[in-house]
């Protein structure tokens, strides 16, 4: 997956610039701390002082943190305006960086707080006041700022008399060392003194006996100090706190006890004191500031981003904390992120450019409207839309760390900050600090936007759109009319009164639904892949709608998961079967007949409570899916594009529609889940027999292993019912219900093969040729090649096919000249599911000539004569850089060459006119044609072996 560096942006309100001659204005904002929890030590207020104004949507911020035994409330208003001498903003900052670096770094202090004339991080974080003191003086805390520098000269308060105590520093009167930080120098540590002991140097170690040596004894033997006064009571010392991320979501919190530090008995005169008074209280509050700024600062960032839409495409206000949740990654490991609205925009993003393909280019088949739509929606479309209007530096990306989090005001490490305007009302500074992130990072939050205007209520769809335009996907609501080609009159072929009714939707054009219930096969009208493809894409969106604004509470993970189980082949073919679509399928095809007949057979002994189609231990066949998609379509076509209309209608059919606590992920996916959860070892094998296809599943947990192995009529069916029983194998054995671990599980090598109940008559040879009754398909080192090669088919219908090619080329399995010839095959297809492959880690020669073997036989001749000569030809000299043997092809190569002279004159000129818009196609493919030639040479001469692309 491709990455690249870019900068993060830091926002506007946070960096000033500012000479030290001159009276600085700082805006006060109170944050306001409330525990929900018992702890012997509480929380203080803070004053954040910003020399910019913030906006009252950020000025009114509440949120809670996780902590050791509960939450902690935060809540930020404004309180007041103050004006500092440099001299007194010097000061703030050499307290919040003194403390600050204390915390974080346990380091020493440095002396570089002045003002520049440079842009800097420059805000103030200082203790407040507490409640009774706030009626009548500032609410900052002006005596604990000035705890540093400390200097025991200062005047002491003290209402009784004055007992100095000798110190590393000097002379310091007792009252000032109840509240303070001060360094050991026995051991280089800085403590937190919170009172004065009863116990002195000559005082035996607390809770070390009768026979435990004195406190003098102990610095003597351990650290070779000998105590000087050692009548001097010791301090009560207690370690630093450790400053942590309170913003992840998995936060372990504690039942008992309190804020864990560790106590010791310092003498006074091995410490020096740094900073007095200081209360623990406040000491405690300060470590969750770099959270609360980190979260502070992400906000910011959002309402940066807010400001930019509002400048080019926003029409309508969005709360910033859903822009924050668009630009937050799942890497963030923070209670929210971008998933859920990602799945949302890429749902929309896909149905809007599905229906704008549709609608103007009525002439072109589903297989060319969809490698059309990949091209506008895939991860690196969006990426390069994304990048153009500045998107990647708003993206909040990786685990928050304190310990990077940047000290404002602490010059001590250099930062060169450089204004961006990015709109007419924006700001930005990039700091240098460059960071690495994926492609795909950037396209899924593109997808998150898009949903973020989806989500926000009446006209979200418009604003959506005027998002997508802004950033380069130009799509439009514009209506135009839909071509019909039906010559003869639709009651002839379908019960229209019965099928309206069905659907409870009255058409406006019945030549519509004759056009969604035609089956390929049938060559007497246009069949149903066009509208399958638009309304795949309509349902899509209106299912992932649906659970999006029904099931908004719940986590992104599941309504990932209730989406991807609705939109699945086997639910729609389900729906299809139970209101009977299947009777009404126009199709010519004897062998469709048999697969259709002997699934709702099976689907008619199948619990009515059942909402999934994985249950059957049956291969559904595809066009019972795709005809609710098509109807989908037709319904969307004839309501001049009514969504709503489409959902009533087809909703009814799905019923009952998946929940929350009846989603149940496939057992394919539940499988993986639970060996990814549990780091558990997966290994699959497969065998390709006579009369079908075996798999084994194979899972290694706890020392225990877990196999079945299972035979059906395909791949798909097989490792279904193998992973379903190895499923209820390891729950037997109480195995995988505490699996905790995150680790992804490795699955061992799989071997490719072919679905033999695929290929029949003549074309069997082939199987005969290649695979052994229970052995292996091809040899190991062939199998690996080609395994290697096909690592890059995605688990989606989106297939690179030209990543694919330029793979197999630089492994040498083929030739730079055969590379046009076989992507002009492949892209001409009318269609590339990936649910039609035996397998999904099918090597790549194999998937070409299943899916042609698949083609020609469920196609009858005068189909193949119409889809055009041209790419039927093609097939034969892409297939010959694979070695197989293609003789038992040539009857069809044959035919083609030279058709009957009874072939319909009607399809021979449907032929021509088919094959001129492939020509059309080809003429557009030069140049990547050219380009992949050009590009598979260069690697081929720079690779030294054939896996060295992917050990780079």
């Amino acid at each position: 997956m491709e990455e690249f560096v870019n900068d993060a942006y830091i926002p506007s309100e946070l960096v000033n610039c500012s000479s030290d001659a001159c009276t600085v204005t700082y805006y006060c904002y109170l944050i306001e701390l409330k525990q929900d929890y018992v702890d012997p030590i509480g929380v203080h207020d803070i004053v954040l002082a910003l020399r910019t104004e913030l906006d009252p949507e950020i000025a009114s911020t509440k949120f809670d943190m996780r902590v050791e035994r509960g939450n902690l409330l935060l809540s930020l208003r404004q309180v007041e305006t103050i004006h500092l001498s440099p001299h007194l903003v010097q000061r703030c900052r050499r307290f919040q960086t003194t403390l600050f670096r204390i915390l974080l770094h346990n380091d020493d202090v440095s002396d570089e707080f002045c003002l520049g004339d440079e842009p800097q991080i420059d805000y103030l974080l200082l203790p407040a006041t507490t409640l009774n003191q706030r009626l009548s003086n500032s609410s900052v805390d002006w005596k604990t700022v000035s705890s540093v520098p400390f200097l025991s000269e200062d005047q002491c308060n003290c209402w009784y008399y004055p007992h100095p105590v000798m110190t590393k520093t000097g002379l310091v009167c007792s009252c000032k060392l109840q509240n303070c930080v001060v360094k050991a120098f026995h051991n280089g540590s800085i403590y937190i003194i919170d009172g004065i002991m009863d116990l002195n140097g000559n005082s035996r170690l607390r809770n070390g006996g009768k026979r435990a040596p004195t406190y003098k004894e102990h610095f003597k033997n351990n650290y070779g100090i000998q105590l000087q006064f050692e009548n001097q009571t010791l301090l009560d010392a207690r370690s630093l706190f450790k400053v942590k991320n309170y913003l992840h979501k998995g936060r372990q919190m504690k039942q008992k006890g309190s804020t864990s530090m560790m106590p010791a008995e310092l003498p006074p005169e091995v410490c020096s004191v740094i900073m007095s008074p200081i209360s623990i209280s406040t000491i405690y509050s300060f470590t969750f500031i770099p959270s609360i700024m980190h979260r502070l600062e992400s906000l910011l960032m959002a309402f940066g981003l807010k400001k930019m839409l509002l400048d080019n495409c926003m029409q309508k206000d969005i709360p910033v904390f859903k822009l924050l949740k668009a630009i937050t990654t799942k890497e963030c490991q923070e209670d929210y992120d971008c998933e859920s609205l990602g799945t949302l925009g890429n749902s929309f993003l896909r149905y809007a450019a599905t229906q704008q393909l549709f609608k103007t280019n009525q002439n072109l088949r589903e297989g060319s409207l969809t490698q059309m739509r990949d091209k506008i929606i895939c991860n690196a479309a969006l990426f390069t839309f994304g990048s153009s209007q500045r998107l990647p530096g708003f993206i909040r990306k990786g685990h928050f760390n304190p310990k990077q989090w940047i000290i404002p005001g602490d010059n001590s490490k250099f930062l060169s900050l450089t204004e961006e305007v990015i709109s007419s009302r924006t700001r930005v500074y990039v700091c240098g600090m460059k960071r690495k992130m994926k492609h795909k990072v950037v396209a899924d939050v593109v997808a998150a936007l898009i949903g973020t205007f989806v989500s926000t209520g009446p006209g979200g769809e418009e604003a959506a759109l005027s998002f997508m335009n802004w950033i380069g996907i130009k799509v439009d609501t514009n209506v135009i009319p839909y071509e019909i080609h039906l010559n003869v009159s639709p009651e002839k072929l379908v019960n229209v009164t019965l099928l309206e009714s069905l659907l409870n939707y009255i058409f406006q054009e019945p030549s519509l639904l004759v056009e969604a219930l035609t089956d390929g096969s049938y060559n007497c009208t246009e069949n149903y892949q066009r509208l399958e493809f638009l309304g795949d894409a309509v349902l899509d969106y209106l299912i992932t709608q649906y659970f999006y604004k029904e099931y908004h509470n719940e986590s992104s993970e599941l309504l990932t998961v209730m989406r991807t189980i609705s939109v699945t082949n086997e639910c729609f073919a389900l729906s299809a079967i139970r209101a009977k679509l299947h009777e009404h399928i126009i199709r010519d095809s004897k062998e469709l007949d048999k697969r259709i007949a002997a699934t709702v057979n099976e689907v008619e002994k199948l619990s009515v409570k059942s909402t999934f189609g994985w249950e059957l231990d049956i291969c559904f066949p595809n066009v019972l899916a795709d005809i609710i998609e098509s109807l989908a379509g037709a319904i969307y076509v004839d309501s001049g594009y009514n969504k709503e209309a489409v959902f009533q209608s087809i909703r009814p059919l799905l019923e009952p529609l998946i929940t929350p606590e009846t989603a149940q992920l496939q057992p394919l996916g539940e499988l993986h889940e639970l060996c990814q959860k549990g780091t558990y070892q997966r290994k699959k094998s497969r065998v390709a027999c006579g009369n079908g296809v075996t798999v084994s599943i194979e899972v290694k947990a706890k020392e225990i292993t877990c196999k079945h192995t299972a035979k059906a009529n395909n791949e798909k069916t097989a490792e279904k019912v193998a992973s379903k029983e190895v499923i209820k194998l390891l729950k037997d054995k109480n195995i995988g219900e505490d699996a905790s671990g995150h680790e992804e599980c490795h699955a061992e090598e799989e071997q490719p093969c072919i679905d033999k109940d695929q290929v029949e008559g003549e074309s069997a040879v082939i199987c005969e040729t290649h695979f052994e009754e229970e052995g292996p398909l091809i040899n190991e080192m062939h199998s690996q090649q080609l395994e290697s090669a096909s690592n890059g088919v995605r688990k989606s219908c989106e297939i690179n096919f030209e990543a694919e090619l330029i793979a197999l080329t630089q492994q040498g399995i083929l030739k730079v000249e055969h590379v046009p010839l076989l992507a002009s095959f492949l892209t001409a297809q009318p269609s590339m599911r990936l649910t039609d492959l035996p397998s999904v880690r099918c090597s790549f020669g194999y998937y070409v000539l299943w899916e042609f073997l698949h083609y020609i036989e469920s196609t009858p001749l005068r189909v193949l004569l119409e889809d055009g000569c041209a790419r039927f030809l093609g097939f034969f000299d892409a297939l010959s850089m694979f070695p197989f043997d293609i003789t038992w092809l040539n009857k069809y190569k044959m035919q083609i060459v030279s058709p009957p002279e009874d072939a319909p004159s009607r399809a021979l000129e449907k032929a021509v006119k088919e094959i001129e818009i492939i020509d059309q196609q080809l003429a557009i493919l030069q140049a990547k044609k050219a380009d992949l030639q050009e590009r598979a040479s260069e690697l081929s001469s720079i690779l030294d072996s054939p896996y060295s692309v992917f050990q780079q």
